[in-house]
């Protein structure tokens, strides 16, 4: 479950992002630290390089790895609840 701030977080970068408020209003009316800003930008501008995570489940193992980047699998120690989802 998200929290009240990461949902705050999400919906101020959204905003800034689409252009319904302005970033330099936020520094100027809302006193919010620039450095801030900019850090929460480049959080969600991250995530929307890669909003997902990929897994793969190997049956004969009965094991999950979660897929990196770079096309490497990490074996995971459990078999999270998305994996367990699409089972």
């Amino acid at each position: 479950m998200t929290n009240l701030f990461e949902l705050f977080e999400s919906n101020l970068a959204y905003l800034i992002i689409s252009g319904l408020i302005n970033i330099d209003d936020c520094y100027k009316n809302n006193n919010f630290d620039p450095n801030y800003l900019r850090g929460l930008l480049e959080k969600y501008k991250k995530q929307a390089l890669k909003p997902f995570k990929e897994y793969d489940y190997d049956e004969n193992r009965n094991s999950a790895s979660e897929v990196l980047e770079n096309g490497k699998r990490i074996i995971l120690p459990y078999i999270s609840d998305d994996v367990k989802r699409i089972m």
